[in-house]
């Protein structure tokens, strides 16, 4: 890759047409989804169809350089089909020791709405070993098969109070260890007034492994009686699992994390209370969190937002046992509000020398999605103000307007991110971009 002496925070030009990959991309109709970079610096992207197209998902390889890969498919972008007709919703990209890779959604049928895990190999080709015999390669999940009565939620299906529409990757969370893959996500329950977050796991062939919590899932229990929940987030720490989404109870809306043994049995040694759970509330806010990391020493990093007159980005340090880290803004979660219109912080990433970079959604409180943001954090939580000369940059700028949505991010240690948006433009017509910032 050609070196540029470009300022941390500025769009790369050294990638794509002046640091961007548009979509659709030549002879395609897919929108961009998630990004992900794989080991050999290649860029994974997913891309998502319109409803029942004879294409169920679409994976596009791109170069360092931000040109496609003509090794990958066909001229760099491999469509998707299985064995029944289907829409695949991706929300998380898993990479495996094997070279291939494992995705993590939700899919359409004509039954309606499934918990989907495909696993791919390194060229882009289902794997045929897993899954079910009557779908090769995908793992389909009926939560009424689970729970009786249970519907999946999507984000944009939940009640907005206990989930947002946050741009694909809270509908489903996923990780993986030793093979095995959890999904964490929301349902509603059949004879039950609120939804409630459920997390599985598989085993390596995509079955629902019994030895968590003796029955391959568990519906997420709180304490003091908060009973609405969802889960946005879902990370191995080690030999735990650990379990972060939101709760509500009366007006209050706050966030959570959970600890669990590799059993599904919650870790009571977690938290200030002994009980397994931390709660996050911020007196009469309200609390939202959109997804955590897990960094090198175990300690979580809890990205969402917080609403009150002003939606600002909420970040949330914890230690490994689940205590606020006292060096990190003084022990307290850090608001940011950077923008009049608003942030909303939706995943976190560290860099080796522990420097934070948050990312997410920017001008909510206008009632349009008018940015992506992304800013650096010190691990004590300023700002670094050598990112972008203030800490903190959006894409577009303010004078362009329009509706854009984040997507996800992918980070490349200390050399660069990937960010995957959408826009709405005049007419109702949708575009997309991945493009990238030196950091």
């Amino acid at each position: 890759m050609t070196q540029t002496t470009r300022a941390p925070g500025t769009i790369d030009p050294g990638f794509g047409q002046r640091g961007f990959a548009f979509f659709p991309l030549p002879g395609s109709e897919g929108l961009n989804r998630t990004v992900t970079i794989l080991p050999d610096k290649r860029v994974l992207v997913t891309l998502v169809y319109p409803p029942f197209d004879d294409v169920a998902l679409g994976l596009a390889v791109f170069k360092e350089d931000g040109s496609l890969d003509p090794v990958f498919g066909s001229g760099g972008i491999k469509d998707i089909s299985f064995s029944q007709p289907l829409t695949f919703y991706p929300n998380t990209v898993l990479l495996l020791t094997s070279g291939g890779w494992l995705i993590a959604g939700t899919a359409s049928t004509e039954k309606g709405l499934s918990l989907a895990v495909a696993k791919f190999q390194a060229d882009g080709s289902l794997d045929p070993t897993y899954g079910a015999a009557s779908t090769p390669g995908l793992t389909l999940i009926d939560v009424d098969d689970l729970v009786k009565g249970a519907t999946l939620l999507s984000s944009d299906q939940a009640p907005t109070d206990i989930m947002d529409n946050d741009g694909g990757n809270g509908a489903i969370s996923a990780t993986q260890q030793d093979g095995k893959i959890v999904i964490g996500s929301v349902v509603s329950v059949e004879g039950t007034p609120f939804p409630r977050g459920i997390v599985i796991q598989l085993d390596s062939t995509g079955n629902l492994d019994i030895t968590f919590n003796c029955k391959g899932y568990l519906l997420v229990n709180l304490p003091d009686g908060l009973d609405w929940t969802n889960v946005m987030a879902v990370r191995f720490q080690d030999d735990y699992l650990v379990v972060c989404g939101n709760y509500r109870k009366d007006l209050k809306l706050g966030g959570y994390f959970n600890r669990y043994d590799r059993l599904g049995n919650l870790d009571r040694s977690f938290g200030e209370r002994n009980n397994g759970t931390v709660l996050i509330s911020l007196d009469d806010r309200l609390v939202r969190l959109s997804s955590f990391t897990v960094k090198s020493d175990n300690s979580l990093i809890g990205a969402g937002y917080v609403m009150d007159n002003q939606i600002g980005g909420l970040v949330v340090h914890l230690t490994p046992k689940g205590s606020y880290n006292l060096l990190f803004n003084g022990g307290t979660p850090l608001v940011s509000k950077f923008l009049d219109s608003g942030v909303l912080w939706r995943t976190s990433m560290v860099q080796s020398d522990s420097n934070l970079i948050i990312a997410g959604q920017g001008g909510e409180d206008l009632g349009e999605l008018r940015s992506s943001i992304t800013a650096r954090l010190l691990p004590n939580g300023d700002v670094d103000l050598k990112y972008a000369d203030k800490g903190w940059v959006e894409y577009p700028s303010p004078d362009v307007g329009g509706n854009h949505t984040f997507r996800d991010a992918a980070l490349k240690s200390d050399d660069y991110m990937y960010v995957s948006e959408t826009q709405m433009e005049g007419g109702g017509t949708t575009r997309g971009s991945v493009f990238r910032y030196l950091v």
